[in-house]
């Protein structure tokens, strides 16, 4: 199963690099070059996060390198502390609860900092969201998801080359 879920899902070997633009936003000068392990896990496998090491064995991970302008790898480098941030929020009514020794105070306070720690990761996401959408099993090719349309029209121009010169010209 190599088909994309939108016209802007490409398809492309593990290990390969994206063209020279900026896969965020197509800039094509100051790009700093990032490599990053995407990793993708089938969704009837989702409900089982939960049961230990059960994400690790059905996830699929393939490393894909690709370029980012200043501005758009800031925005790739805060995700992480956001996240963290969010794990912090989550955290905090079980702390609360210990510390003003109510335990119902935890039950009250959860809902809403889950809530709010899926709203910042998720806002927080859409500026870095590069993400596979399919791994197949041999973990040759990736489809990407996220990508700027002068990026995957700049990897459809090169493929598309490539592919006419293995092509023999009829005489």
């Amino acid at each position: 199963m190599l088909a994309s879920d939108s016209p802007l899902d490409t398809t492309l070997r593990s290990g390969s690099a994206l063209p020279k633009r900026c896969a965020k936003c197509g800039a094509r000068s100051e790009l700093e070059r990032r490599s990053h392990v995407f990793t993708w896990t089938p969704r009837w496998a989702l409900p089982l996060i939960w049961v230990p090491f059960t994400s690790r064995i059905w996830a699929r991970r393939a490393p894909i390198a690709f370029f980012l302008c200043p501005v758009c790898a800031k925005r790739w480098s805060d995700g992480s502390a956001v996240q963290i941030a969010a794990l912090a929020l989550v955290a905090l009514p079980f702390g609360a609860s210990h510390l003003l020794a109510q335990p119902a105070l935890f039950f009250a306070l959860f809902p809403l900092a889950a809530a709010g720690a899926l709203y910042i990761t998720r806002s927080s996401a859409r500026a870095r969201q590069l993400y596979a959408t399919f791994i197949d099993f041999d973990r040759d090719h990736v489809t990407l998801g996220g990508l700027h349309p002068d990026v995957v029209a700049a990897l459809k121009r090169c493929t598309s080359s490539r592919r006419s010169r293995r092509t023999p010209s009829p005489d």
